[in-house]
């Protein structure tokens, strides 16, 4: 359900031509393949279904550390984590880059594209002002005239990418043996 509104959230923000919206929305997005590779690859390893739950319980319930904020016990599961085990678990694409063929690992590919897009949220943002975004009369960061197309098919394959490995990741993830549909939540230890 998350992904859905994000993706909603990044179309109305690039409609808007809100960057700010738009690349805290796209991150977040990005953020859902590494998750979904990370249950795989957790599925997928000969660990007790007490071991997983509490595996799930840290992916689903953990908090990042935030000095006297922090809430709850439990540590969330640092998103490098997720995305370096979705590469296990992701397939390799044949890529040309210059001239040359090579495979990538398509975990990479999504990785990078978060890296991309998380370059946009720290201090030296404003670097990028004047290629595509500059602030509007209201002080509200805006893609600039005419450039909104250039924009787009700059991140447009970070959005189309990420759709495309969370319909993959989930298809794996329902197919796989030690899920069986479910039917473990069943389960009291599930919802204690």
């Amino acid at each position: 359900m998350r992904s859905l509104y994000l993706k909603e959230g990044i179309i109305v923000a690039f409609n808007e031509n809100n960057l700010v919206s738009l690349y805290a929305n796209l991150k977040s997005f990005l953020e859902i393949p590494s998750m979904l590779g990370y249950i795989l690859y957790t599925i997928g390893r000969n660990i007790s279904k007490e071991e997983m739950l509490e595996i799930f319980t840290d992916l689903t319930m953990g908090n990042k550390e935030a000095g006297t904020l922090s809430i709850g016990g439990r540590n969330a599961i640092n998103i490098i984590t997720m995305f370096e085990k979705s590469e296990l678990v992701l397939p390799k694409k044949e890529l040309e880059t210059e001239g040359k063929k090579e495979l990538i690992n398509v975990g990479k590919i999504l990785f990078d594209f978060y890296k991309d897009v998380c370059n946009y949220g720290h201090p030296n943002y404003n670097a990028h002002f004047g290629i595509v975004g500059d602030f509007d009369k209201n002080g509200v960061w805006r893609i600039l005239e005419g450039k909104k197309e250039e924009f787009w098919g700059g991140y447009k394959p970070h959005l189309l990418a990420a759709i495309t490995v969370i319909i993959f990741l989930c298809e794996r993830v329902l197919k796989h043996p030690n899920v069986d549909n479910f039917s473990g939540l069943k389960n009291s230890h599930y919802f204690l």
